[in-house]
């Protein structure tokens, strides 16, 4: 049997955060929130995040768990949630989702299969070792040898919104978040178009592809 859990959603200010707390103490549960802004650190008038007062001593998780200079994609929130909520189980106690974020409360009720969990992963990971390998400063020197910012914006994804953040129409922060988001866009489209091709066998280890290859060449 799939275990009960109690999910509250709804619009901004709709008193989900109260009817979640009231819950709680009736049926001995715990809160996971489920909200994109709530998760930040440092977010928490603007998010309309609960306060301490407000928790009436009920706990709360995934609350102000993640920096905002960074990303925290529904990937990693699935991958948390589900940890949380396993843990709370297994304390004998009601996890009690509450939250107005569709995509996290769907990551969770509906177990998303993300297959983008893993890659968006890899591509926020990647983006960031790129960033610190000194992609702006080749983004710099394309500039001083000439490109115009028109031309640096047409090669697209890493170099487009590179050459934004150096003209600052847009900051460091937002300049990775968008570039993040669209880069795994992409890697979607991609996806999209290799999946019509079958003869291609898609593979998550080395160990499987060697032992393709092997069967091939014999």
């Amino acid at each position: 049997m799939k275990p009960k859990i109690l999910v509250i959603v709804g619009p901004t200010a709709s008193g989900k955060s109260n009817l979640a707390v009231l819950l709680a103490k009736k049926f001995g549960g715990e809160v996971v929130s489920a909200d994109s802004r709530q998760v930040y650190r440092g977010l928490n008038i603007g998010s309309g995040k609960v306060t301490t007062k407000e928790m009436a001593g009920v706990t709360h998780h995934l609350l102000s768990i993640a920096s905002p200079k960074r990303v925290y994609s529904v990937a990693q929130y699935q991958v948390t949630a589900t940890r949380v909520i396993a843990d709370i189980l297994k304390r004998g106690k009601r996890p009690i989702i509450c939250g107005g974020t569709g995509q996290y409360v769907q990551s969770i009720v509906d177990g998303l299969s993300l297959p983008l969990t893993s890659l968006k992963n890899k591509i926020e990971i990647r983006l960031l070792k790129r960033l610190k390998q000194g992609m702006i400063a080749e983004v710099k020197k394309l500039r001083a040898d000439g490109l115009s910012w028109k031309r640096l914006e047409s090669f697209g994804l890493e170099y487009r919104y590179l050459a934004r953040f150096l003209q600052n129409k847009i900051t460091r922060t937002k300049m990775i978040a968008q570039l993040s988001t669209e880069i795994t866009h992409y890697a979607k489209r991609q996806m999209t178009w290799f999946k019509k091709d079958r003869r291609i066998i898609w593979v998550t280890r080395p160990a499987e592809a060697e032992k393709l290859v092997k069967k091939f060449l014999d």
